[in-house]
């Protein structure tokens, strides 16, 4: 019986983590795919925190697991973007930003097309890669 016990522990552990990292990916997948003038940072910033609270009240024994760590990794590399989302989401971004952005990330995004122009867009830019270009940008 003790076995018993310890996989309906382990199973309801399972649940637990695999039912927040479901939730993170569709929050996610929503999140891509937000018109970019429908971007609201501050609700985004506070619901990515909420995941990763939830994530540290998760028992440690699911710290060890693969999913543990790529939906960790998943929230920490959102999170580490959202400083630069910010600076590009600000109303004085204008034509000539994107033009330079695009430029520098040899990419082309529908920034003219604002019923187009999507979070994902902006993702396909190598932000953590030319933070700091952007940042001069921006």
């Amino acid at each position: 019986y003790i076995n018993l016990q310890t996989i309906k522990k382990q199973l309801n552990y399972l649940k637990r983590l695999y039912g927040l990292y479901n939730n993170v990916l569709k929050t996610m997948d929503k999140y891509y795919e937000t018109i970019w003038k429908d971007f609201h940072i501050d609700q985004i910033t506070n619901e990515i925190q909420e995941f990763q609270n939830k994530m540290k009240k998760l028992p440690k024994g699911l710290k060890t697991w693969p999913a543990y760590s790529e939906l960790k990794k998943t929230l920490d590399n959102f999170n580490e973007c959202l400083p630069l989302l910010e600076l590009l989401i600000n109303p004085a971004m204008q034509t000539r930003h994107w033009e330079r952005i695009e430029k520098l990330a040899n990419i082309h995004i529908p920034h003219t097309d604002p019923l187009l122009f999507s979070l994902k867009h902006v993702m396909t830019i190598p932000l953590m890669k030319s933070r700091e270009e952007i940042e001069d940008i921006s």
